[in-house]
């Protein structure tokens, strides 16, 4: 076997194990505070699961992106393997941003249903907002040429997950707002 497929194999089960990792932490986590804290009327909707999967699914694809991105600045001279990184982070960019457009969008026709009103510039919508387009960004490689570059495109994806992590955690213990069911 070529050392080149035992390394993308390598590369495929570290970035497997770690979503498995990821979503294990989370269904603990659920699991627990399901038994510890009872649902808010307005969370129990069929929206609810809907919305929150698509969203969790997006963030763990851009898990997989940030973990491609630092095992790729292991051995940043090594450009076909780089470049091999890249297409995988791309690859999983793409389902990425659409999940993520699209728990935004079942997340506004649920917030009309609930409070009347599709868009209320809640703390949570503008970061989710501002976290998708910051990742849609990279999908206009052929606008912005430093896209096409793998090193800058493994240290923008390491560094755009830190809008995920506001995104999901900052705004409730920092910003609160509708979405802070604590």
């Amino acid at each position: 076997m070529s050392p080149a497929l035992i390394e993308q194999r390598k590369t495929f089960r570290a970035v497997t194990w770690s979503w498995i990792g990821v979503l294990v932490v989370l269904l603990v986590f659920l699991y627990i505070r399901m038994l510890t804290h009872p649902l808010l009327p307005v969370l129990r909707s069929p929206f609810f699961s809907i919305h929150i999967s698509t969203i969790v699914t997006a963030y763990a694809l851009l898990l997989g992106i940030l973990v491609v991105g630092i095992i790729a600045l292991v051995k940043p001279k090594d450009l076909a393997r780089m470049e091999r990184l890249k297409s995988l982070s791309t690859a999983m960019l793409y389902p990425a941003v659409a999940l993520l457009a699209f728990g935004i969008f079942i997340g506004a026709i649920w917030a009309n249903v609930s409070w009347g009103n599709y868009w209320s510039w809640d703390p949570k919508e503008v970061w989710a907002l501002i976290t998708l387009l910051i990742y849609a960004a990279p999908l206009h490689e052929k606008l912005w040429k430093s896209f096409q570059k793998p090193l800058f495109f493994h240290i923008y994806g390491i560094l755009a997950f830190l809008s995920v992590l506001i995104t999901y955690f900052g705004v409730n213990m920092l910003l609160g707002g509708v979405h802070a069911y604590n």
